[in-house]
């Protein structure tokens, strides 16, 4: 892979960074790096906490983007809201997420993709919320497992399906109980969504608290290579661009 160009195919270059402890210099820096939009809508947000976590992975996609090939990105709503590249640039795909303590970006070549980040919240009711939005094959599973396991189970199963979700870029209007997780290597959805086998996904717990779940419209076999960088505070102004 070499600076400056696209990923391979079938390949995604994913960047996180714990925000937690981010200096107010190195929140400023990041700052820099947005746009004028960007900046305005960062400064929507009530909380700071909030309004940090959304600079940090902005900035983190921008310098993510420009590393390969795209250092004035123009960016264009699909049809379902779905932001994506225009121009020469249009067959970069590119995904990002942020929550208080980890943001992350991602990018790859061609394939349709999302990724999401959650926080591990032991203190939300699991097994309500499971039953109202997962497919019942989910909310069984879930019900199924030793209540200190469950937290993380529905933190990984909602982090890939919010994942698929942004890959299709189909919105809120995508039904999560219309495909099913079981683990990042047991996929099932109705039929028109199309063949379960044309997806990759990857999943995995950070030192953050959270999990962090990869979908790539790339077939199992022979599935997504990802490269995962996990920077710390000390690393945030060195990401590279």
């Amino acid at each position: 892979m070499t600076h400056g160009e696209p990923p391979a195919r079938g390949h995604v270059v994913l960047h996180s960074l714990a925000v937690r402890d981010l200096s107010t210099s190195c929140i400023a820096a990041l700052a820099g790096v947005l746009s004028s939009e960007e900046t305005a809508r960062a400064d929507r947000f009530r909380f700071a906490a909030d309004r940090v976590s959304y600079i940090a992975a902005h900035a983190l996609l921008r310098r993510l983007l420009a590393a390969h090939g795209v250092p004035e990105p123009h960016f264009v709503l699909g049809p379902w809201g779905k932001p994506e590249l225009a121009g020469p640039a249009a067959r970069l795909r590119f995904s990002v997420t942020h929550t208080r303590t980890l943001v992350a970006g991602a990018v790859a070549f061609v394939d349709d993709l999302g990724i999401d980040a959650e926080a591990i919240g032991a203190e939300i009711d699991i097994l309500p919320l499971a039953a109202r939005f997962f497919a019942p094959v989910e909310a069984a599973a879930l019900h199924a497992l030793p209540i200190p396991e469950r937290a993380a189970a529905f933190c990984q199963m909602w982090t890939l399906k919010e994942a698929f979700v942004k890959a299709l870029g189909l919105g809120l209007s995508q039904p999560l109980d219309s495909f099913a997780f079981a683990g990042p290597d047991r996929f099932s959805c109705d039929a028109v969504l199309g063949d379960p086998q044309a997806w990759s996904f990857q999943s995995r717990a950070t030192e953050t608290g959270c999990y962090l779940a990869v979908a790539l419209r790339r077939p199992r076999d022979p599935g997504m290579v990802l490269h995962h960088t996990a920077m710390t505070a000390a690393d945030a102004n060195n990401i590279p661009a």
